[in-house]
């Protein structure tokens, strides 16, 4: 629940860095000792999975079969340009 939530809070910065709100929440998430331990292990553990060669070569080759199927490319051409879509971005996060 907590990885969800996590999830969340980084699309909100992502889309909305500067709503004052958002940024609250990034400050208070700062000082709270269970995200800061939660976020140590995400980060020991990640920094392991990537210095894994087999790993590393899974991604670039499901990374290079993502790039070759349209309908993940539309998709991941969203999330790297959000404004283009902003209006259902909000809607979805609003059903949230």
């Amino acid at each position: 629940m907590i990885v969800f939530t996590c999830l969340i809070c980084l699309l909100f910065i992502l889309f909305y860095p500067k709503d004052p709100s958002i940024k609250e929440l990034v400050k208070q998430m700062a000082k709270d000792p269970a995200f800061n331990q939660m976020a140590e292990r995400l980060q020991k553990t990640f920094h392991g999975v990537i210095q894994n060669p087999q790993f590393m070569t899974m991604a670039e080759c499901l990374g290079n079969a993502l790039m070759q199927d349209p309908s993940m490319l539309s998709m991941l051409e969203n999330l790297t340009n959000p404004s283009s879509h902003r209006d259902q971005l909000e809607e979805r996060m609003a059903r949230i």
